[in-house]
């Protein structure tokens, strides 16, 4: 995997929580909407077929958006592999830059290791598991 891919880790992790955002919304939309056709709709109204339209639509929008989550969890998976796959000082360091976006200063001071020495166990890592 290359550096891109790893720096792609916490994008995805905020596009997983637009998409569970946008799929909660859409639940909430979707229970207003039967609620109201319970206690509103009278039976063998034309506006009846029209509200199942939409609450056609609005499921069919939340299987989209749960599939494209399913995607992007199984890539988050891929990257917590590849650093499982690593001995202890890596796994610190890469979950430091790459899931909890540190800067490398502050992973530094964190490992109690000098800038440098962090730059030389990053460069050793990413030969690693290309």
């Amino acid at each position: 995997m290359t550096k891109e891919g790893l720096k792609e880790y916490i994008l995805i992790k905020k596009e997983i929580a637009q998409l569970e955002e946008q799929i909660m919304k859409l639940n909430e939309q979707k229970t207003s909407i039967k609620s109201q056709v319970i206690t509103d709709m009278p039976v063998g109204s034309g506006e009846g077929r029209e509200i199942l339209d939409i609450l056609v639509s609005i499921e069919e929008a939340i299987d989209k958006l749960n599939k494209n989550r399913v995607k992007l969890v199984s890539t988050l998976m891929e990257i917590e592999n590849l650093i499982e796959g690593l001995d202890a000082t890596e796994r610190v360091l890469m979950r430091y830059r790459y899931i909890n976006d540190l800067k490398w200063e502050q992973i530094a001071l964190n490992m109690n290791y000098s800038w440098r020495q962090v730059h030389r166990i990053h460069n050793e890592i990413l030969k690693k598991i290309a």
